[in-house]
């Protein structure tokens, strides 16, 4: 038997970079299914270590001038960025789940969390993007489903309001800001900011003891002194470790 591992992933902070992604020129035409613009991503296999990733939440982020909308000298139509899609074939029917964690419709500045079904290890994999299509009034994205049930949580923290420390995955597992955890600039988009006396909770999330997980994310100390250790719950043992600094 086969068991999964439990993931929770803190998205502001950590992802696969897309630095090792190729794109190809955008081809301005009219796509059979509606879009005017489309470019090739092409994945490096060298950057995928080990074996094949199966349905991988690939981070795409940057500004992308033709990603701004058209009255800002970009190919969009949509201000909200809904008339663009991820694709896992060139004739651009069939969708990739992803999540829009951000966008601006002046400049184009954007992160994207694409599902790619199987990320090879050992040839490159291609998928693309599509954009423009002034038909387009609803969200294209679909980010529960760009986490599949592994995904314990996923909380971006891109947002300073009423979605701060929302959970993208279909869990829901929202947080609750205790004391005033504020909004601030993280690795990837937006991060949460700590004093020391505040925190997020959620009373629903429930791991049970003995269970495999992986936590992923990114911490940057302003004072050591003050909060330079890190404290780990071993979920076997009962027991919590602080390492050296």
């Amino acid at each position: 038997m086969i068991s999964k591992r439990l993931r929770v992933l803190f998205a502001c902070f950590v992802g696969l970079i897309f630095a090792f992604a190729v794109q190809e020129r955008a081809v301005a035409q009219g796509w059979s299914n509606g879009y005017g613009y489309r470019r090739a991503i092409t994945i490096d296999h060298t950057k995928v270590a080990n074996s094949d990733q199966t349905n991988f939440s690939v981070l795409i982020s940057g500004t992308f001038s033709y990603l701004a909308t058209i009255e800002n000298g970009g190919d969009l139509t949509s201000a909200n960025g809904y008339d663009i899609i991820f694709t896992s074939d060139a004739a651009g029917t069939t969708p990739l789940s992803y999540e829009r964690a951000s966008y601006s419709s002046v400049t184009g500045a954007a992160i994207f969390w694409v599902k790619i079904p199987t990320l090879s290890h050992t040839s490159d994999t291609v998928i693309y993007m599509f954009y423009g299509n002034g038909a387009i009034s609803v969200d294209q994205s679909n980010k529960s489903g760009t986490w599949d049930a592994n995904y314990v949580g996923v909380w971006h923290f891109t947002n300073a309001g009423s979605t701060f420390g929302a959970d993208s995955t279909s869990h829901a597992y929202n947080l609750t800001n205790n004391n005033s955890v504020t909004a601030s600039t993280g690795q990837i988009g937006g991060g949460a900011s700590f004093s020391g006396s505040n925190y997020l909770s959620n009373s629903s999330l429930s791991i049970t003891a003995g269970t495999s997980i992986t936590i992923s994310f990114s911490l940057l100390t302003v004072a050591i002194s003050i909060i330079g250790r890190m404290w780990f719950w071993n979920m076997t043992q009962h027991s919590q470790s602080t390492p050296s600094t």
